[in-house]
C-alpha cells in the first residue's frame, strides 16, 4: 500500500495539491470535484488537503488564484446587518477594484467567456458558494430570484 501523508524531504505537498485541484476543477467542474479526489490525484491523505486549505471553497479560491475569497466580504456584509442590492454591488466593485493583482480574476473571466468548461466551473462556484450563501441568509420565499436580479446587474 502506498504511503500517504507528509512527503519525506522538502515538501512540495501544497503545490502538488494545488496542481491536482486545478486539473480536477478544470476536468470535473466545481460541484463534482471532491477533496478525496484531489487528495488521491496528489497522492496525499485528504486530511492534508484540509490542513492546507480547510474547505473545498478555499481550495478552489487558491487553485484559481483569486485575490480574495469572495464569500468573506459577503459574510462581513451580512453580519453588518441589512443585505441590499446596492451594498452587494458596492462590495463586488470594491473587491474588483481593490485587488492588488487582478490578473488571475481577469484570466478566469476571460476563460469563462471563451471556454464552456471554465464557464461551467465558475458558474457552479458562484451558484453554490456565493448565491447559496445569500439565498440562505435572505428570509424570503423569492430569495433566489432576488439574488439573481442583483447578480444580473453586476
Amino acid at each position: 500500500m502506498a504511503r500517504t501523508g507528509r512527503r519525506p524531504g522538502p515538501s512540495g505537498t501544497r503545490e502538488a495539491i494545488l496542481e491536482a485541484a486545478r486539473r480536477a476543477f478544470a476536468q470535473n467542474g466545481y460541484e463534482r470535484t471532491t477533496i478525496r479526489g484531489v487528495a488521491a490525484a496528489a497522492a496525499v491523505d485528504p486530511a492534508l488537503v484540509h490542513h492546507y486549505f480547510g474547505s473545498k471553497q478555499n481550495l478552489f479560491v487558491a487553485a484559481v488564484r483569486l485575490p480574495v475569497n469572495p464569500t468573506e466580504p459577503l459574510r462581513a456584509l451580512l453580519a453588518d446587518g441589512g443585505l441590499t442590492g446596492e451594498r452587494m454591488v458596492a462590495t463586488f466593485l470594491s473587491i474588483w477594484d481593490g485587488a492588488p493583482d487582478r490578473s488571475p480574476l481577469m484570466a478566469l473571466v476571460r476563460s469563462a467567456i471563451s471556454d464552456e468548461q471554465a464557464a461551467a466551473m465558475l458558474r457552479e462556484f458562484i451558484t453554490t458558494e456565493i448565491f447559496g450563501l445569500l439565498v440562505r441568509e435572505l428570509d424570503s420565499p423569492d430569495a433566489m430570484l432576488r439574488v439573481n436580479l442583483v447578480a444580473s446587474q453586476i
